[in-house]
């Protein structure tokens, strides 16, 4: 996704509320020299959880997956499956609802695509209004579980110490003390 900036369907997110605020220069930006740094800032965030809390991997997964869909400034529906599993990991609540209203938005869609007759080949035409209206919630819904996962995996990072001290110059200075022989219990 470095780099991706769509093929001009600006449906989803930042993108789309820049255009509908008509802030062409942050919508230009977004699709443009953003299409680099968005993805990066979304990578940038799971790293450093992992790299700090090893312990972690799972959550930095699902916030590089939930960060990525959050920011991308391209959309299509199947890119709305990124992040389903992944949110669940940091969010239950607001996860379900992501996913509800993901699939309602995909239901409506595939229906207005087929004109509302399943035995129809659905042909992809552009989305009706309340659609975007409908994506715009989809994707505060993912915002909120972005903020989420990310409060309840960030504290974690520094607040306890290290299960191992940390050696300095000094202790590896010193010859280590012999283990005592272990006391044997006699019957």
């Amino acid at each position: 996704m470095f780099g991706y900036s769509g093929i001009g369907n600006r449906g989803w997110g930042l993108v789309r509320f820049a255009d509908e605020a008509e802030w062409h220069r942050a919508s230009n930006f977004l699709v443009g020299p953003g299409s680099h740094l968005l993805p990066l800032l979304a990578a940038s965030l799971p790293a450093l959880l992992v790299w700090r809390a090893g312990d972690k991997a799972m959550e930095a997964v699902a916030l590089s997956l939930v960060g990525t869909l959050v920011l991308l400034p391209a959309f299509a529906l199947q890119y709305l499956s990124w992040a389903a599993a992944g949110a669940f990991l940091l969010a239950p609540l607001s996860a379900t609802l992501y996913n509800l209203l993901g699939g309602l938005i995909l239901f409506e869609v595939y229906r207005h695509w087929n004109y509302g007759v399943w035995t129809k080949i659905a042909r992809a035409r552009p989305p009706m209004q309340q659609t975007f209206w409908l994506l715009a919630l989809l994707w505060a819904t993912l915002v909120t579980v972005l903020f989420t996962g990310a409060r309840r995996a960030l504290p974690t990072i520094g607040a306890d110490p290290p299960s191992t001290p940390i050696p300095t110059p000094s202790s590896r200075a010193r010859p280590a003390e012999p283990n005592p022989p272990p006391a044997h219990a006699h019957p």
